[in-house]
């Protein structure tokens, strides 16, 4: 049994909850290109990068629920099953990562456009 697997995978797996935390723990106050949700649109202003960073803290928290919900099970069952392959669990600690990443993503830019969206609206 290799632990590094085990340890890189569980990594993997948490840092969209550990992104989570310390963007509502400590969300960036002006607009960077170091931290933070960071697209054109979010960074179209100050509203829109604030309201982006709060929108994106609390579904990086939301989805990284159902996700460690997954990992656990899979991780179970990797202790159990795949034995001499811990590499694969590697494999899939990486994809759920990144899954959870792509749904937060778009979640956020489809709020902070709607939200820009009737700002616009409420100000013509």
């Amino acid at each position: 049994m290799n632990i590094f697997f085990y340890i890189i995978s569980s990594f993997l797996a948490t840092a969209p909850l550990i992104a989570g935390i310390l963007l509502k723990i400590c969300p960036p106050k002006n607009i960077n290109k170091l931290y933070g949700f960071r697209t054109k649109l979010s960074a179209s202003s100050q509203e829109a990068w604030d309201y982006s960073q709060k929108i994106c803290a609390n579904s990086l928290l939301l989805y990284s629920i159902p996700e460690l919900l997954l990992w656990g099970a899979v991780l179970a069952l990797s202790v159990i099953y795949l034995r001499g392959y811990e590499w694969l669990l590697f494999v899939i600690g990486f994809v759920f990562a990144m899954l959870s990443v792509i749904c937060v993503a778009a979640a956020t830019h489809k709020k902070t456009r709607k939200y820009l969206s009737e700002i616009n609206r409420e100000n013509c």
